[in-house]
């Protein structure tokens, strides 16, 4: 019963109820044969299973719910052929996306169930106040997202996973569950390949704009030809930076979903409470909260340690650091050389800027400054 009522089953729909009225828009007591078959059947893959997606598909795992019933003797074989003729008569619309923190609500979940247990907090109507910032989680999770990024695309351009043709659509047709919801400039969103010349601009559409995506669009993938990119039928990511309502076009730039992953939290140092949370690319893709969960990096962690105690004797955000070059000994001949991650040296600077911008050499110097058993003493 937990189970069916608290898992996934698409467009930030959790538990058959919610999905009841998500699809059908109807209690789930209310659901015909065919319609609680189908929902049995997107709980494997919800984001592809959905009949807002892919209605093959969802008719498809219908069905096999429905003869998997006739053979463990649920329902006649009879009763099974017949509700697999039946067509999907969707009555709900495709919900809004999931909440702004859905890690950080994960985690209030956990700490309710915990403390109070599964009955109490699925049956008693808690009413649960948060220390959550909604401007503060909002600025969190842009910042992660531009950040995450622009680092994967460091890393290269990768070939678009799906081709919308190669499922059995038209282009022209194709609905992609994104362009149900508003499309503001900014936004990154999903478009089809319509066209991919090998010179040329690429032609795309995104929901009902169509959009040129011209070499200047893609530079990043160091790629001369859109046609080295992708092609017609492709599912690629583009990066919203114009729209012309009259004219039902759009300006666009290609992007990519990152593979790599990230975390942030923000507590209010003076009570303690955590502002904002984000625990990692997308709750959808992998509910593993790195912001809690994760091991941390032990390198630049350590920096406040040393800068802590620093402060305790008398240095204040002000106090001047040298960034230069330095050598230690390191026993047996050998020297230890520390440097920044950039490969620079910025001079005199402030402790604050020093921390702020993790400079390794003025943490290393102020460890050798304050001693390296006082320091450890703050660790511990």
């Amino acid at each position: 019963t937990i189970y069916c009522n608290q898992m996934y089953l698409g467009h930030g729909a959790y538990g058959v109820e919610a999905a009841s009225r998500l699809y059908f828009n109807k209690s789930n007591t209310q659901l015909t044969l065919e319609e609680a078959a189908l929902i049995a059947g997107i709980f494997q893959t919800p984001e592809r299973q959905s009949p807002f997606l892919d209605m093959k598909r969802a008719i498809g795992r219908r069905n096999v719910v429905l003869q998997r019933m006739a053979d463990e003797r649920y329902i006649a074989q009879d009763v099974a052929d017949a509700a697999k003729q039946k067509p999907i008569v969707t009555r709900g619309q495709p919900g809004q996306p999931p909440g702004i923190a859905p890690f950080f609500v994960e985690e209030i979940r956990k700490h309710l169930e915990r403390q109070y247990g599964a009955k109490v907090l699925y049956e008693s109507g808690l009413s649960v106040t948060t220390t959550l910032d909604v401007k503060l989680q909002e600025a969190a999770n842009r910042a992660l997202e531009h950040g995450l990024r622009t680092l994967d695309k460091r890393h290269g351009y990768r070939k678009p996973k799906r081709n919308v043709v190669a499922e059995g659509h038209a282009i022209e047709a194709f609905k992609d569950e994104r362009w149900g919801r508003p499309i503001v400039p900014g936004d990154v969103v999903p478009a089809v390949v319509m066209t991919a010349p090998a010179s040329g601009a690429a032609r795309v559409r995104v929901g009902s704009y169509q959009a040129d995506l011209a070499r200047d669009g893609y530079t990043w993938t160091r790629r001369s030809s859109a046609a080295e990119l992708f092609k017609p039928g492709d599912l690629i990511d583009v990066a919203v930076t114009k729209l012309d309502e009259p004219t039902h076009t759009a300006t666009v730039t290609l992007d990519q979903t990152p593979q790599v992953e990230g975390a942030l939290v923000a507590i209010d140092n003076r009570t303690g409470q955590i502002r904002a949370m984000v625990g990692g690319w997308s709750f959808g893709r992998s509910k593993f909260n790195r912001a809690v969960q994760a091991y941390r990096q032990l390198g630049s962690t350590f920096k406040p340690v040393v800068y802590t105690a620093a402060i305790d004797r008398g240095f204040t955000p002000t106090s001047l650091l040298l960034d230069a070059p330095v050598s230690y000994s390191a026993g047996g001949g050998q020297t230890y050389a520390p440097q920044n991650y950039d490969h620079t040296f910025e001079g005199s600077i402030t402790l604050r800027h020093a921390i702020e911008e993790s400079r390794n050499i003025p943490a290393v110097k102020m460890m050798d400054t304050l001693g390296a058993k006082h320091v450890l003493a703050y660790a511990k």
